[in-house]
């Protein structure tokens, strides 16, 4: 195997062949599988590359991606986190209650009484919360955060079967008239049905 000053530490596995690889200052790069050496500029290489780097990505996007990166449509009515614990606690006579995390202290969660133990319920961020759930996305267009929406706590909080879809309607409505409701009204009918 010959080596150059410029030889890949790819180039140095068995089958290299240098028809196939092109310098791209200081890189190169594997433009074809035939001996004809096809010429490209570095941008059109980065060019080309991330439009690989994005397609691959495609299967850790979520169903409804684009919605749900869509925040101003999301945001619904905002509610502060002590509206919602104010409210929960209300509609579930203290059963359930809401304690600081002791690891975060901008996040709180949910928090009840089962076969005298206590039991965590499920957590969301302290502040304003908007009303349904949002993804932020990275320069790839890659989910790295949930900024959980209040109506997110309230199907999680039915999903453990601490609230009741009536005591929902009665202390939040039902949400079902929001443009962004397509989850919330598939997360809640099971909820609604009984």
């Amino acid at each position: 195997m010959v080596k150059t000053p410029h030889t890949p530490c790819a180039s140095l596995s068995r089958g290299f062949d240098p028809h196939r690889v092109q310098f791209i200052s200081p890189f190169y790069m594997l433009t074809t599988t035939t001996p004809q050496l096809k010429r490209i500029s570095a941008k059109e290489a980065l060019v080309k590359i991330k439009a690989e780097n994005y397609q691959a990505g495609e299967q850790y996007r979520l169903s409804d991606h684009v919605e749900l990166k869509n925040s101003e449509k999301r945001t619904g009515q905002m509610l502060y986190h002590t509206d919602l614990i104010r409210r929960i606690e209300k509609i579930t006579h203290k059963r359930v209650w809401a304690e600081d995390s002791i690891h975060d202290k901008a996040v709180c969660g949910f928090y009840t009484q089962h076969e005298g133990v206590k039991k965590f319920l499920g957590a969301f961020d302290k502040g304003p919360l908007p009303e349904f759930s949002h993804i932020l996305t990275d320069d790839r267009d890659l989910p790295i955060k949930e900024k959980r929406g209040w109506r997110t706590v309230l199907t999680r909080l039915m999903q453990m079967k601490v609230i009741t879809w009536p005591q929902v309607v009665y202390g939040f409505g039902d949400g079902r008239d929001n443009a962004a409701a397509d989850r919330w009204s598939a997360n809640s009918r099971e909820f609604s049905a009984k």
